[in-house]
């Protein structure tokens, strides 16, 4: 299941500025945001490439950005504990909301978002009303496959067609993508509010029955930002997935998501709003 738009101006802005995707400044680039977790890897020691081919074995822009991991090199936390609920994207956290309100639109810090516009109509946002919503957002250098933060069943999955480049022309504080890494690629004019693409850009939505009844149903949806809107799922409704288990894909560029859990579930330890990128598959969160 995919939604999609254009896509070809972010993606020639990220060539451009790794210098043929692997020149000496790109591939420093990409290789620091690859190494979020402390670890002195290397590029072809991180992802599933080979560096004595051209390109690294890569024979297209979306399959070097759709690039794997390699095995063991974001092992998966607590894979026993079902308690743990981890990052199901190399993500910068942005935003915690807890008790999200009646549906219409909640705020935080400043920032409104509406569950309804979200999830695409009431019948699906009503169950999350008085939940807790999680954003973070991807930098255009990271990995873009997505995880399961959950082990259960999947429950539903759909692709809400939107909008693609969507902005805030009066917002020039650059307050979202300008703070990630590989920013210059997005001008202060056109920085969208995370807020509003949360509604209006091309989303993908996958609900989750989590194994652990403390947790229930959990939403997570990916959003695609700028021209990035192809979201690509790969599990179908009725799929058993473990946590740690890949879900689908961004294609050509940085993207946001949310987690969104329903109320009464007692969430503790998320990351703090303003640190730094989360590894995919770390622990994000923990149900007491």
């Amino acid at each position: 299941m995919v939604g999609s738009c254009g896509c070809g101006q972010l993606a020639s802005s990220v060539v451009g500025y790794v210098t043929g995707w692997f020149g000496e400044s790109g591939l420093k680039a990409l290789t620091e945001a690859a190494n979020v977790n402390g670890k002195n890897y290397g590029f072809d020691e991180v992802y599933v490439c080979d560096a004595a081919e051209v390109h690294y074995g890569f024979r297209s822009w979306d399959a070097f950005f759709t690039r794997k991991l390699r095995d063991g090199v974001r092992p998966v936390a607590g894979p026993d504990d079902s308690n743990i609920i981890i990052n199901p994207c190399e993500s910068k956290p942005y935003k915690v909301a807890h008790g999200v309100g009646d549906g219409e639109k909640f705020d935080v810090k400043g920032t409104q978002y509406s569950l309804q516009k979200m999830l695409g109509g009431d019948q699906l946002a009503q169950p999350f009303i008085g939940g807790t919503v999680y954003q973070a957002a991807l930098s255009v250098l990271s990995y873009h496959r997505w995880h399961a933060p959950v082990s259960g069943k999947v429950s539903k999955t759909y692709v809400i067609e939107g909008t693609y480049y969507d902005q805030n022309r009066t917002n020039t504080g650059g307050s979202f993508l300008s703070k990630l890494p590989g920013s210059s690629f997005f001008g202060k004019d056109t920085d969208p509010e995370p807020a509003d693409v949360t509604a209006t850009a091309t989303r993908a939505v996958i609900l989750i029955d989590s194994d652990n009844p403390k947790i229930g149903q959990v939403a997570f949806m990916v959003v695609g930002l700028a021209e990035v809107s192809t979201c690509e799922i790969t599990v179908k409704e009725g799929d058993s997935v473990s946590k740690g288990s890949e879900l689908g894909m961004f294609h050509y560029g940085g993207s946001t998501h949310c987690l969104i859990f329903r109320p009464g579930i007692a969430l503790l330890s998320f990351p703090s709003q303003s640190g730094n990128t989360v590894p995919v598959n770390q622990q994000l969160a923990v149900v007491s």
